[in-house]
């Protein structure tokens, strides 16, 4: 009686997971489809390329000896295989070498800023819209890609017996997939409403940007006025004669 109650619970949690993700998907997608349609597109384009491509890529793989039946890898050719397959999934990985690469942008820059600040000749940081853009998409991406693939290993997995199917684990599976998929339609809804995000902020928290454009205009009171300038597509402002 025990253990029935058990996996009744395990079926109730899993299947309210899967519907808690799966709404998080749809409602992200219906409110991304009004102004930014192709947000959509790109997010389950790379979810259907990561999908078809890894379940063509195990099928070739045990057709040519790389994977065994029982879903391990054999020769240096299967190790290649498991290593690209384990540096696709490694969201853990893609987030710390971003997280580096956009402190290298930023961190140096913020540094100088500060410096210069208390000489009065500081300037605004450039390229930190773009670098939050590349880290945003990038991200995205992975979670897309991650989700993609883990459905079709496990997928593959069930069809020739790697893993055992039941039921509950296909809805862990389905869960899992539908968690990382979620979470990048999500990213993307947020990203879509990053210039609404700061107007509220600045209309419900108005003393704080006026303390930051204050120490903005303290920090920049010694630099010249900006002058006409044209923006070149890699965001970085040239000042014109």
């Amino acid at each position: 009686m025990r253990d029935a109650m058990l996996v009744a619970f395990q079926y109730i949690g899993a299947t309210t997971l899967v519907g808690i993700w799966l709404y998080l998907a749809f409602f992200s997608t219906v409110h991304l489809r009004r102004n930014h349609p192709s947000y959509v597109r790109t997010a389950w384009y790379f979810f259907s390329l990561a999908f078809y491509s890894t379940i063509m890529i195990s099928v070739w793989a045990m057709q040519n000896g790389l994977i065994d039946r029982s879903g391990n890898t054999q020769g240096k050719e299967g190790e290649h295989l498991m290593t690209l397959l384990d540096f696709t999934m490694d969201i853990n990985a893609d987030f710390f070498y971003l997280s580096v690469i956009v402190s290298f942008i930023i961190v140096p820059q913020v540094i100088s800023y500060l410096i210069c600040a208390a000489f009065g000749c500081a300037s605004q940081i450039v390229l930190f819209r773009r670098a939050m853009e590349f880290a945003f998409w990038s991200m995205m991406k992975t979670f897309c890609v991650v989700s993609g693939v883990f459905l079709s290993i496990m997928i593959t997995g069930f069809i020739y017996g790697w893993i055992d199917y039941s039921t509950i684990m296909l809805i862990k599976v389905i869960t899992i997939s539908s968690m990382l998929i979620s979470i990048s339609l999500f990213l993307m809804l947020m990203y879509s409403n990053w210039d609404r995000a700061v107007s509220f902020i600045s209309t419900r928290a108005p003393g704080l940007m006026n303390l930051f454009n204050s120490f903005h205009a303290w920090a920049t009171r010694h630099s010249p006025p900006p002058s006409t300038s044209v923006h070149l597509s890699v965001g970085i402002a040239v000042d014109m004669p």
